[in-house]
C-alpha cells in the first residue's frame, strides 16, 4: 500500500522482531536482508477450531526493585528527577537515602494533577527530541555528576528470552501509542549519549526487564 511515511519499513520490521523473540516466527539473515518464516509456535497465535488463541502478556518493571538493587544513589548529594510527575520515584529514593536533596522537575500542571506513573522517559520520544533532552541534562550536570537513565534495552537480533519478549512488546506499544517512541539497543543509547557530549555509559544493573544506566561526562 502507498504511504508517505518514510519510516514505515523500519516500523514494520519491529513487528516480526517481537514475534521472533517469542518464537512465533523464525528469523535468519540473507545476503542483504533479514528473513522470517513461520514456526510451530505460530499455531498458538491463530484461532483454533474453538475460536481460541493466546494473547501476549506484558511484564511491567517495578521501581522498588530497582531502588533496592541499584547502588548508584549512595554517593549522590543532589538528584533531579526529570519528568518526575508527582514525585513518587523521588520519594522512594530519598526515603532510602535521606542525605540526598531531591528535586522533582516537571510541568506545573503535571505535578499538580497528574496521577503517578513509572518514569521511563527516552522511549517516549524520537532521537531528535531525546538529543534535546539529554543535551539539557548534560549542560546541567557537573563534571563529576551523572545522568541516571532507566530504560529497557533491545538486543540487536531477536532472542527468545523473557526480557526480550517483554521489551519487544513494549516497543510495539510505543510505536502505536506515541508519535515516534521506541525501545533502543545499547548501540543506540551510546549514540545518543556521545552525540550530546557524554563520554560513555555504564550499565550498572538489569532489573525487572529494565537497565539502570549512568551517562557520564
Amino acid at each position: 500500500m502507498p504511504t508517505n511515511n518514510p519510516d514505515v519499513a523500519m516500523m514494520l520490521d519491529r513487528i516480526p522482531k517481537m514475534m521472533a523473540s517469542h518464537s512465533v516466527v523464525a528469523n535468519e539473515f540473507g545476503s542483504f536482508q533479514r528473513l522470517y518464516t513461520l514456526s510451530p509456535v505460530s499455531k498458538h497465535f491463530v484461532r483454533n477450531e474453538d475460536g481460541v488463541s493466546l494473547a501476549p502478556m506484558i511484564a511491567l518493571p517495578h521501581d522498588k526493585h530497582i531502588i533496592k538493587s541499584y547502588k548508584g544513589f549512595e554517593q549522590l548529594r543532589q538528584l533531579v528527577d526529570v519528568g518526575g510527575s508527582l514525585g513518587v520515584n523521588l520519594n522512594l529514593i530519598t526515603s532510602k537515602y535521606p542525605h540526598i536533596k531531591g528535586i522533582n522537575f516537571d510541568l506545573h500542571h503535571v505535578i499538580q494533577h497528574a496521577p503517578p506513573y513509572p518514569v521511563y522517559i527516552l522511549h517516549d520520544w524520537d532521537d531528535e527530541h531525546c538529543l534535546k533532552l539529554l543535551k539539557n541534562c548534560y549542560n546541567a550536570t557537573p563534571h563529576d555528576g551523572k545522568v541516571i537513565v532507566v530504560e529497557a534495552v533491545l538486543p540487536i537480533t531477536p532472542k527468545i528470552s523473557s526480557s526480550t519478549k517483554s521489551t519487544s512488546q513494549m516497543d510495539l506499544i510505543m510505536m502505536t501509542q506515541t508519535p515516534a517512541g521506541k525501545e533502543r539497543t545499547q548501540q543506540e543509547f551510546m549514540a545518543l549519549a556521545t552525540k550530546v557530549g557524554f563520554s560513555g555509559i555504564r550499565y550498572e544493573c538489569f532489573i525487572c526487564n529494565v537497565c539502570v544506566m549512568e551517562f557520564f561526562k
